[in-house]
């Protein structure tokens, strides 16, 4: 529909309500609090979910309704525009992985990955992750499919990572370490460029 409101996200994965309400308390480590709060810019279940358990319905970073904002998909969620790097390495075909700026902690290590249709991720590239958001299209996991908007909680490693092969696949991973095409890569170097 033409001029009208941008059609919700239909999200299947959240936060686990301890996650949700350690974000509350801001008992989370500074990656996981900007995955988690970036599945709030676009989750309007988990918004209220939050204002339930707050006991209120504000948003503990803005001070805004949880229950405001259109629910819709963008390349990278408000909270975590803030956090892109400039930069952009090449991981492998297809995929580009970036540093995110000013919220690793300690222990963990917050970073960017964009995908071509289509394109293999390659389970190197999550292999030490514990918390995956989805930013935009969509990412089969061990034959399970996330869509934009879905928080992962890891267990353990995937066997294998795709993006979608209509739309790629925008993610923002937390980890316990740097993937290994990431390492040498520092936050506002410029990338090299891929042939």
């Amino acid at each position: 529909m033409r001029g009208g409101k941008p059609k919700p996200l239909a999200i299947d994965h959240h936060p686990s309500a301890q996650l949700l309400s350690d974000y509350l308390i801001a008992n989370l480590s500074p990656g996981v609090a900007l995955a988690v709060g970036a599945h709030l810019d676009l989750c309007a279940a988990c918004r209220l979910a939050g204002a339930a358990l707050a006991g209120s319905a504000a948003h503990p970073d803005t001070g805004a309704s949880w229950s405001e904002a259109d629910t819709h998909a963008a390349p990278w969620p408000t909270a975590v525009r803030h956090a892109c790097a400039e930069s952009w390495s090449p991981m492998r075909k297809g995929v580009e992985g970036s540093h995110a700026t000013h919220v690793s902690g300690l222990g963990e290590f917050v970073y960017l990955l964009r995908a071509l249709p289509g394109a293999d991720i390659g389970a190197a590239s999550l292999s030490s992750a514990f918390v995956v958001l989805v930013t935009a299209g969509a990412l089969d996991l061990d034959g399970r499919r996330f869509r934009a908007g879905d928080l992962v909680e890891l267990a353990a490693p995937p066997a294998s990572a795709v993006a979608d092969r209509a739309a790629g696949a925008s993610l923002l991973v937390v980890a316990d370490e740097s993937p290994r095409r990431l390492r040498g890569a520092r936050p506002g170097a410029p990338a090299p460029r891929s042939r």
